[in-house]
């Protein structure tokens, strides 16, 4: 074994399908909710699964509950919610359903 890392879905599969309402770091909220699937992966992760990291930083093991909040999106999330801008900074707001 060369790599290991857990996830609570298997790759590619929608587990956890929740609603999502951005909100830039300014404050502002988009006006469009968007669906999304949410898993939560230990640090590592995308490295196992040979997924290169676009922005941004990787999970540490000092994002762990208590902890400020952080995430790691999709290009394709990172386009629809923010348009062209910068999702780095920004808060994403979880609602299921």
């Amino acid at each position: 074994v060369d790599l290991v890392a857990l996830s609570n879905i298997v790759p590619l599969s929608e587990w956890s399908s929740v609603i999502v309402k951005t909100q830039i770091a300014t404050g502002s909220p988009e006006s469009d909710e968007l669906r999304a699937s949410l898993s939560h992966v230990t640090p590592g992760y995308l490295s196992v699964i040979r997924q290169p990291l676009v922005m941004g930083r990787n999970f540490t093991d000092a994002d762990r509950e208590g902890a400020e909040p952080v995430a790691i999106v999709t290009e394709g999330f990172a386009k629809r919610a923010f348009g062209e801008r910068s999702p780095i900074g920004a808060r994403v707001f979880l609602g299921f359903r």
